[in-house]
């Protein structure tokens, strides 16, 4: 089967072709379990259709979100090397360049990547992982924080370049702080969704095998309705 028809996308098609199979059978589809007949299997693909949907638009907000921290991160960096070199421009203001020196060092080291969302565990495992994946996050908005006070520290920091400002640095370290917690949330919510979706989909596909055996048994082996999805996979 090609590699394109196993997205959940034509999983839910190959299903609903089951489904619509089962519903026009003529005599009516009576399987021996009762939850695979039409009106049972009906509402369940139309519900795994909800939830891939859900599962889509919270994978798609996580990845947006994704790529909007990193932006942060790089637009942090960049301003704490400029207001940085602006403090070293002054000699005046050596004592706080070497104190505002280890912070530096340290933020411009911290190299957070974004991680994958944990595939597996129970919902306070995945908020665990997904804590631990924040963590070089987390890190770098504390030494940010930290970096802000300490040029605050320094009588007569003001820079010429907007950006570098001390409130435009405090606005910048707020920002970043609220997205963190923005991200452990996306990144949570989008875990869970896309963890239900698999077992729901493998729902699907031990559903779908009992019902080819039920049609196969009530229709024969030639009979238009087992024909009509035999050959469909999930």
């Amino acid at each position: 089967m090609p590699t394109s028809q196993q997205t959940f996308a034509d999983r839910l098609g190959r299903a609903n072709t089951v489904a619509a199979a089962i519903n026009l059978a003529t005599p009516v589809f009576a399987p021996a379990d009762i939850t695979l007949n039409s009106a049972n299997f009906a509402p369940f693909v139309t519900g795994l259709g909800t939830m891939n949907e859900g599962a889509n638009a919270a994978n798609d907000a996580y990845a947006t979100a994704v790529r909007q921290r990193l932006a942060m991160v790089k637009d942090i960096k960049g301003r704490a090397l400029r207001a940085f070199r602006y403090v070293l421009s002054n000699k005046a203001w050596a004592a706080n360049a070497s104190s505002l020196k280890l912070t530096y060092d340290k933020l411009r080291a911290n190299k957070p990547k974004a991680a994958k969302l944990p595939p597996s565990g129970s919902p306070g495992e995945v908020a665990k992982a997904i804590k631990s994946s924040e963590q070089s996050f987390s890190d770098l908005e504390s030494l940010l924080m930290k970096f802000v006070v300490g040029l605050g520290k320094i009588t007569g920091y003001a820079p010429a370049a907007a950006e570098l400002t001390l409130s435009a640095l405090q606005s910048l370290s707020a920002a970043y702080a609220t997205k963190n917690q923005t991200m452990a949330s996306l990144a949570e919510d989008a875990a869970l969704k896309v963890r239900a979706r698999q077992t729901g989909f493998l729902d699907l596909k031990s559903q779908t095998k009992d019902i080819k055996n039920a049609v196969l048994a009530q229709y024969g082996p030639k009979s238009a309705t087992y024909t009509s999805i035999k050959g469909l996979s999930f």
